[in-house]
């Protein structure tokens, strides 16, 4: 985006909804973020000839713009600020109706779509993908235990906030990888995979009656708290299936509906969260306030960028943990039964860098650099002819590898082991 001189009137779109405008050229910031098209009125003649700086290049050296956020793979363009000291002075005027208009909070990013059969790989190479991924989910569990984070679970999201089933989950999961190695085989290993089976039952038990307490305090359980609680028994649930020991394979395929429930349950919680203005303003990722609820006015003394970007970690967050959950399930069910069971898929980013950014202004000029691939599942297999692989992140060629098979990534130069 050019930041040029302040026009001298508010633009159309401003002056219509009767909302204060920013000015800038060649766009003001409420038009940038809600994605409008920004129109000045014409000026009165002058004999003033005014002077401005030069509007950025486009790479091929034309004169051109940027937009502020641009999620290029929706049908309308969506924006959100850069991180400019013109930008920092006018946040003030953005209000939470203006900021929910970002491209990934939008209500429509939030539906689950039908991934159509015909795109996906054969069963039979879908068997050998869902073995693979199993040891790849294994791969990013112990990823998680030894750097607090994973494809699917961002760094920041437990660095201030560790939930009890979490914790239970991580010391469990922690016990598990440990007495793998053949050195532990027996009474150690026998006694780690008793572990695993209570934490599911005690996971499920703990976190149902917490959900009623809940229920009876604030008629609803936090969105924070549904994405904890999915994450510590899709873990368990998941490793508990594929284990190999019957006993433990029992006790996960007996609680694997309750996991199923509360991954709807937790999207349907964001849905609610985003549309309300909860999953911006929540300040989840910082402050706790000692009861596990968070402290909703304390997200008043953070920049916009700032909030958007920790409403971005959660609510990623929420729709890698749901595709994770629901392709381990749809995973299983296949190998259980030899027939596919496809959930379908939800929107995500795939461009590499945008989930590992270090910092606020780190992704939101990323984001308006770049094309964040933010796309449904179903379309992903565009990525084959209009990305390279080192374009792509691991969670997105992951998620690729799962739905079209080994072959296909191969095909386009991703070595997959066997």
């Amino acid at each position: 985006m050019a930041t040029s001189l302040l026009a001298t009137k508010a633009c159309t779109a401003c002056a219509k909804a009767k909302r204060r405008c920013g000015r800038q050229t060649p766009e003001c910031i409420r038009c940038a973020t809600r994605g409008l098209t920004c129109a000045y009125p014409p000026s009165r003649p002058t004999c003033w000839v005014q002077i401005s700086t030069p509007s950025p290049c486009d790479p091929d050296g034309t004169p051109g713009s940027q937009p502020l956020l641009t999620n290029t793979t929706t049908t309308t363009t969506q924006t959100l600020p850069l991180p400019s000291p013109l930008i920092t002075s006018f946040l003030p005027q953005l209000t939470l109706s203006d900021l929910q208009q970002a491209w990934f909070l939008t209500p429509n990013t939030w539906s689950i779509h039908r991934i159509p059969p015909e795109d996906l790989a054969p069963v039979s190479s879908l068997h050998i993908s869902i073995r693979r991924g199993i040891a790849h989910f294994q791969t990013l569990v112990s990823s998680w235990i030894l750097s607090g984070s994973s494809p699917f679970i961002h760094a920041r999201l437990y660095e201030q906030r560790m939930p009890r089933c979490v914790g239970d989950a991580f010391t469990t999961l922690t016990t598990y990888m440990f007495t793998k190695g053949a050195i532990w085989e027996g009474g150690a290993r026998e006694l780690a995979l008793r572990v695993v089976g209570e934490k599911i039952v005690q996971t499920v038990e703990e976190e149902s009656e917490r959900e009623g307490v809940q229920m009876e305090r604030k008629g609803r359980l936090d969105v924070f708290s549904h994405v904890a609680r999915v994450h510590a028994l899709m873990m368990l649930v998941v490793i508990g299936l594929f284990d190999g020991d019957i006993r433990l394979r029992h006790i996960a395929e007996t609680h694997l509906p309750t996991l199923v429930s509360w991954n709807y349950a937790m999207l349907e919680a964001a849905k609610m969260a985003a549309r309300s203005g909860e999953l911006l303003m929540g300040n989840w990722l910082d402050h706790n306030t000692g009861d596990g609820q968070c402290d909703s006015g304390s997200a008043a003394r953070k920049s916009g960028v700032d909030s958007l970007w920790q409403a971005f970690i959660l609510s990623e967050t929420i729709r890698r943990t749901w595709v994770v959950c629901s392709t381990a399930y749809g995973g299983y069910r296949l190998l259980q039964s030899g027939q596919l069971h496809c959930c379908g898929g939800l929107m995500f980013t795939t461009a590499e860098g945008v989930w590992d950014a270090p910092s606020a202004w780190a992704w939101a000029k990323m984001c308006a650099e770049k094309d964040v691939g933010f796309m449904e599942q179903a379309q992903t297999k565009r990525l084959f002819g209009e990305r390279r692989p080192d374009e792509i992140d691991t969670f997105g060629k992951l998620v690729l590898t799962a739905t079209y098979g080994p072959e296909r990534m191969e095909s386009w130069g991703v070595p997959v082991n066997a």
